[in-house]
């Protein structure tokens, strides 16, 4: 008898039992089938691997336990954890994928068969990164081309597979061949293709690289010749006019295009513009600018910016508005004189202050007195009637303009005396004749005037709110003449808001609307005001705001880079008036890129090192700089380099790993919310070499040892060293 204990799966097998005496042999076959859970799967492996998902594949296991396996248990484990999760419990299969892994995420994966009597073993895998090759380059472009050399340019993979991108392979191949060669292999977006032959043709193509493999090229799709180009100055404002309040400063930066280098100029009002204490005109390589110091109103005005080179000429017309109060009115006219009225009219003021006039304020003064009185304070049109005057007295008015930055200097009316109104008869009979705001009345169909031997009248039917106004009753005769001033208002809805609509303060998501009140009020108060936005790629208008009682609103929740119009219309109790529309702005933020870097030199040089130094940047763009970018470039090659991956935030910076005895020349970049400045003017050129000791001269001799010999004679000097750099060319 043979007796197992703690019988386990491996007691599984045959088991043969042998008898043997002198007439022979006997053997006898038994099969032991051990039941338990089954052993581990075989073969456990990760037949793909993709950006998000992989999929496992396994065998069946070696031994089933003696019973049918029912189904598997895939767990998994991410890397920076401890403990494994169920993926599934219940997989019959030998194969299963799992989706909606992180990107880049590393991972741990088990799978166990299991029977009827229970969960047999693991079996994991390696370590596993959910990547796969990246997708091709973005948006590959020619930068620059020269008759031996062309740039490219190009943005990094929409996707990187889930694994760092770790370099790119350029290559190119003459148009006539058929065989791709490379150019360099480089971790930046950006190389110089060297070394090309004139006039020749080449296509260009560049390949993206991570751990997993290489990406499909991205081709440049039209072939390049290398040859000298000249492009036309190309002038690409992002704003047609600039507004800077009075007192505050202004600069207006223009980017220039062209090759070569055009040559720039600036008008002011069609005069060359000349520079002053207050105006500087700065030229970069990359563009020109306009700096206002304290603007005045003699800064506004249409500014004019011309580019030339062999190519060809670009102009572009740029308005600047200086945001001030505005100038006085202008012509004070006495239209009519009554016995307690005098009726004014003027002309609004040649500089409105770069905004609309909201206003007029009426001061009045009897010429025997030095008071001024303020007859009205909210006059919105060029006219005013100053009533319940004294008959025979003499007044004076003055009259100011009144914008949102303040109030006018004032004009003066001449002395002007109230007198009664004349009687309407006449001898002989006076001639009539009609005016309206000052100018005669057409005859139409509408409009019929009557006149008897005792009276006149003029009769409209089908008024409309134009015909709102002053209208003017003159009789002449031999005698004198005499005007009759009636005033008349046609009760209807408001006209159009006093334009043009402003919109100020403009950034990535909002802005500052504002209007003057409506000259044609339609014979009512403004009780408030309607404000609707449209995108220049849409049709319909929205509602901003339905209840402003301002003339100004502040307009929140743009999207940024889309294009607006804005509306507005005065409503009275009659109704909702004529729309006022603005020009179509773009929403964009307020600060523009830095400009560059300037004196950037080396302090200090080594064999493999040298501190770079630079200042500030003129203007920061309306943003705080962030840091900078150094590059380096070795005086045989044309390609620049980048030499530190963080941004650097002093205006210094240790560049290591040189090559000794090289010549190195920098440049530097300046960052900000806008992006990254163009690069300054290179420095001087700088070998990497270290320090030399040169002696200086010996001095103070001393005799330490003599004899009578006078030829016997020791001396000791003191011996100085000077440390030179070599490293400055």
């Amino acid at each position: 008898m043979l007796v197992i204990d703690n019988v386990n799966r491996f007691d599984s097998g045959k088991y043969s039992l042998t008898l043997t005496n002198i007439s022979g042999k006997k053997t006898a076959v038994i099969v032991v089938r051990v039941l338990d859970s089954p052993s581990a799967p075989q073969h456990f492996t990760v037949k793909e691997i993709k950006k998000d998902s992989v999929i496992l594949t396994w065998d069946t296991p070696l031994n089933d336990g003696g019973a049918k396996i029912t189904n598997y248990i895939v767990e998994k484990r991410e890397s920076v954890r401890k403990a494994y999760t169920t993926v599934t419990n219940n997989c019959t299969a030998n194969t299963l994928k799992i989706e909606e892994l992180p990107e880049g995420g590393i991972f741990y994966f088990r799978v166990s068969a299991v029977n009827a009597y229970g969960q047999g073993q693991m079996v994991e895998t390696k370590e596993v990164k959910v990547s796969e090759v990246p997708l091709p380059p973005n948006k590959l472009t020619v930068v620059d081309v020269t008759k031996t050399s062309v740039s490219l340019g190009w943005e990094k993979p929409a996707h990187d597979g889930g694994s760092k991108v770790m370099c790119y392979n350029v290559e190119f191949k003459p148009k006539s061949g058929d065989k791709w060669g490379t150019a360099c292999t480089i971790k930046v977006l950006e190389a110089t293709v060297l070394n090309l032959t004139p006039n020749e043709a080449y296509l260009f193509r560049v390949i993206a690289i991570n751990e997993k493999g290489k990406s499909e090229p991205r081709d440049l799709g039209l072939p390049v010749v290398a040859k000298d180009i000249e492009i036309e100055p190309s002038i690409n404002l992002q704003f047609n006019t600039f507004s800077v309040k009075a007192g505050e400063d202004l600069t207006v930066e223009v980017p220039v295009r062209g090759r070569p280098k055009p040559v720039v100029s600036w008008k002011k009002d069609n005069l060359p513009l000349k520079q002053t204490s207050s105006v500087t005109i700065l030229n970069t390589a990359t563009s020109t600018k306009v700096i206002i110091k304290e603007a005045k109103k003699e800064h506004v005005g249409k500014y004019e910016i011309t580019l030339a080179n062999r190519a060809g000429t670009a102009t572009a017309d740029i308005g600047i508005i200086v945001l001030d109060k505005p100038g006085p009115p202008k012509g004070i006219r006495v239209d009519a004189v009554t016995s307690d009225s005098i009726t004014l009219s003027w002309s609004p003021p040649e500089y409105d202050g770069g905004c609309s006039i909201s206003n007029y304020i009426v001061e009045k003064r009897d010429t025997n007195s030095q008071e001024w009185q303020i007859v009205a304070s909210n006059v919105a049109r060029t006219s005013f009637k100053a009533g319940r005057l004294t008959h025979g007295a003499e007044y004076q008015f003055r009259i100011y303009a009144v914008n949102r930055y303040g109030k006018s200097t004032y004009i003066d009316s001449p002395g002007i005396t109230a007198h009664p109104i004349l009687d309407l008869a006449g001898h002989p009979a006076p001639v009539v004749h009609w005016s309206k705001d000052g100018k005669e009345i057409e005859l139409r169909a509408r409009i019929k005037i009557v006149v008897t031997d005792t009276s006149t009248s003029i009769v409209i039917k089908d008024c409309v709110r134009g015909d709102s106004g002053e209208y003017t009753l003159t009789l002449r005769n031999i005698a004198g003449n005499v005007n009759v001033p009636i005033n008349c208002i046609i009760l209807d809805k408001p006209g159009p808001s006093a334009g043009p609509l402003q919109v100020t303060d403009l950034t990535a998501e909002d802005c500052t609307l504002s209007w003057g009140p409506p000259q044609e009020t339609g014979g009512a108060d403004i009780t408030h005001y309607i404000v609707e936005k449209r995108e220049t790629s849409r049709l319909a208008w929205t509602l901003v705001k339905g209840d402003i009682t301002k003339t100004y609103l502040k307009v929140k929740g743009l999207l940024k880079g889309s294009e607006y119009i804005f509306k507005v219309m005065a409503v009275n109790k009659h109704g909702i008036g004529e729309a006022l529309e603005s020009e179509s702005i773009k929403v964009t933020d307020p600060y523009t890129l830095a400009t560059a870097p300037s004196s950037v030199d080396v302090t200090s040089i080594t064999g493999d090192s040298m501190t770079v130094t630079w200042c500030k940047p003129a203007t920061d763009g309306g943003s705080p700089i962030r840091g900078y970018v150094v590059e380096r470039r070795e005086k045989t090659g044309m390609r620049w380099i980048r030499v530190n991956r963080e941004l650097v935030v002093e205006c210094n910076m240790l560049v290591t790993k040189l090559r000794k005895g090289c010549e190195y020349d920098f440049r530097v970049s300046a960052e900000n919310a806008a992006g990254l400045s163009p690069p300054s003017e290179p420095s001087a050129t700088f070998r990497a070499l270290d320090p030399l000791v040169v002696p200086s001269r010996p001095t103070k001799p001393k005799i330490v040892n003599s004899t009578n010999d006078s030829r016997k004679i020791s001396l000791k000097f003191t011996v100085c060293t000077l440390v030179l750099h070599s490293g400055i060319l």
